[in-house]
Parts: structure tokens; sequence; C-alpha cells
């Protein structure tokens, strides 16, 4: 297949955030698209022939791509001399790499909501955007302009999935790694006394005997990930340890976007995205977290309205069109 069409099958998949960004940008009148570089597929014959790749050292390899990742990119700046490039991993470039693309748009603007990496990979952004709340200050204190950015729900994502039975209880999607580790403590605990569903990465850092092991599905992106959500009538929320006390992961809008009942652990900025106990539920322990699932198993008349306003929150609020609105505003200001 050509690029083109590789591209297409991946967005249609919904992985992270799709086309979101360049559909909603254009409904507002600009011109934008995503570009994906970080699939060795689309170009990895070009420098060394796929029969060579398997007994080139890994570190050459490695280099090799992420030199065609970098050209790729040269390649459709230069051409098209964009006022933004927008860039949503920003460990796939270098400083180096940044400086000479700089040459050919007006501004680079870079989004993080992980770990920071070193601080070479931060230096060449203009400005980098993040939704966790903590994160600006710190990059600011870098040398590095940084503003704040909430993440949001496709709204169009519903006319994907339609209305279904909930067959799912409780289910949780997420991440098991030694980054996630307070909250896996909690699952664990919650996990002793009710059956959590459970899809996501990074098992192998649990105990073999792990109480999440024994519900676990397998991995769970994209498609799959929200046909999941459209079928649970609870969906448990927990942030990784880097989030401290801010709410601001992609499943509070995920969840509330697909109608399930977001439980979510507590966090000082929650009443500004969410109103607890009319739109989600928060927890402050695994004995609250299990209290408030069982209460909400038992009365679903209650749980089904809370997930109803959870959903018109996030329909309303955070969806990706007022995401963009917001995003524009801001990039202005450095334009």
């Amino acid at each position: 297949m050509s690029y083109s069409q590789i591209k297409r099958e991946l967005l249609n998949l919904r992985f992270g955030t799709s086309d979101y960004y360049s559909r909603n940008l254009r409904k507002l009148g600009h011109e934008a698209e995503e570009v994906i570089i970080n699939d060795e597929r689309f170009f990895r014959g070009s420098i060394i022939p796929n029969k060579y790749v398997g007994v080139v050292p890994a570190v050459l390899v490695n280099s090799v791509n992420q030199w065609n990742m970098f050209k790729q990119v040269e390649r459709l700046v230069v051409s098209r001399k964009p006022d933004v490039l927008y860039v949503q991993n920003i460990s796939l470039l270098w400083e180096s790499n940044l400086r000479k693309l700089k040459r050919h748009c007006r501004l680079i603007v870079g989004q993080i909501a992980a770990p920071l990496p070193p601080r070479i990979f931060l230096e060449g952004y203009d400005l980098i955007l993040t939704s966790l709340p903590h994160f600006v200050s710190r990059i600011n204190n870098l040398g590095v302009n940084s503003e704040y950015l909430k993440i949001g729900f496709e709204v169009s994502l519903l006319n994907e999935f339609k209305p279904t039975e909930r067959k799912y209880d409780v289910v949780f999607i997420g991440g098991f790694t030694p980054h996630h580790s307070s909250g896996n403590e909690v699952l664990e605990e919650v996990s002793k006394r009710i059956k959590i569903d459970y899809w996501g990465y990074g098992t192998e850092h649990l105990n073999p005997r792990s109480e999440i092991i024994k519900s676990y599905h397998g991995p769970s992106w994209g498609r799959n990930m929200y046909k999941i959500l459209n079928q649970a009538k609870i969906c448990v929320n927990r942030h990784i340890d880097i989030a401290d006390g801010y709410a601001n992961n992609m499943r509070l809008y995920e969840a509330t976007g697909m109608g399930a009942l977001l439980v979510t652990d507590n966090k000082m900025n929650i009443t500004e995205l969410f109103a607890p106990g009319k739109e989600i539920i928060v927890y402050d322990n695994s004995a609250d977290l299990v209290s408030k699932i069982e209460y909400y198993l038992r009365h679903p008349r209650e749980r089904e309205k809370i997930a109803a306003a959870g959903q018109r929150r996030t329909l309303k609020d955070h969806n990706y069109e007022v995401r963009m609105r917001e995003m524009t505003a801001i990039v202005k200001k450095y334009l």
C-alpha cells in the first residue's frame, strides 16, 4: 500500500488521538494534517534493504530510523512551510533536527503528558503544551515556554459505536508499569474484593500471583478500547505516579465520552473538570473505591444518571473542537 493508504488504515484504528487534531482544526478554518513518522514500515527499506535489516546492529538501525524520521519531516516542512509544526512525541526529534526545521516554519510546538525526557529534547521547542498543570512551571524553569492544555474526547466516535448492552460491571484499561506503582497497589487490593476486568500493558512488571492477572484479558488500544468502554457500566481510572495531585489523563474523557460511569482517583483539580457525585465519582483509597463500586452496582438508576451527566459534560466542554480552539488561542500568542 501507499503511505496515504497505510496512514488511513492506522488513523481508522482510532489509536490515541487519531486525526482528531487535524479534523477539528479544519473545522475552525485552518489547514492541518497529521504526519506519522515513527512507523519503521514507512521508510525502513529506503536506507537499509529489508533483507539486511536482521543482521545490522540494532544501534545502527535505530540511528538510521531516527535519521529517516527527521528527513521525512524535513521534506514536508520544506515543501509546505507551515506556520506551526506540532510534535506529539517530543523524544522523536533531536534538538539539532529542530534547529534545521525552524528555518522553514514559524513555530515548533511540542506536547507531553509523560515523564520528561532529558533537557536536550526540550530545548529546541518554542513552546511545549502539557495536560499536567505542575509540568508548566517545571518546563518554564528549564528556560522553555510551556502552557496548560487539557486532553479531550472526539464526539464523532459516537457515530461509530452505537449504544449497546453494558455487559461488563467494572473495567480498567491502562498501564501496569513501575510508573503506575501506587495505582497498581490500589487495584490489587480492590481486586481481592471485587471482580474487575482488566486490559492494558506492562503486566510483566506484576507479581505472577497478582490479583490483576487473574482477570487480565490482554492489551487494548483504539477501536477495541472504545468498544470495551461502550460495554462497561463502570470504568475505574487512576493516574500515573508523575501526575502527583492532578487529574489529567485521557481515560477521564474516553470513559465519560463513551457513557460509562467514571470512578477516578480524587485529585486537587478534579472539580475544574467534572462535578464529583453528579458527573463522575471520585475515591480516596482502596476501601473507598470498593465501597463506591459496590454501591453503584446496586443502584443502577443512580449510576446511569451520573454517567449520562458525565457524558453530557464531556461532549459539551471536553471535546476536541473545544480543545483546538483553546490550542490555537495559545499558539497565536507565540506566533
